[in-house]
């Protein structure tokens, strides 16, 4: 049986409307849920590969400081974070505009 709090808020269409929601342009990020591979052009890039969920920052064809995580939730409260140095992404997802 999986753990529902570890899955509650693997959704990342919520990461994105609290992104948006903290006026971060689209620009600045690629999230890719479904382990393809993607390339960023000076970008933070969320992006689930095998077990892991990576962030890093992608400039030149290069990726830059990597962080792996075992959940989609800590990656995202990372990346949020990298991008507005606001904590948690789930109560901004909720904020009105």
């Amino acid at each position: 049986m999986k753990d529902n709090m570890a899955n509650k808020y693997s959704d990342h269409h919520e990461l994105i409307r609290a992104l948006t929601n903290k006026g971060v342009s689209s620009d600045q990020y690629i999230i890719e849920v479904s382990n393809k591979d993607v390339h960023g052009d000076e970008q933070f890039v969320l992006k689930k590969s095998e077990h892991l969920w990576l962030v890093y920052y992608e400039e030149r064809a290069e990726k830059k400081r990597i962080c792996s995580f075992d959940d989609f939730s800590n990656a995202a409260d990372y990346l949020f974070w990298k991008l507005t140095r606001a904590p948690g992404f789930i109560e901004a997802s909720k904020a009105i505009l």
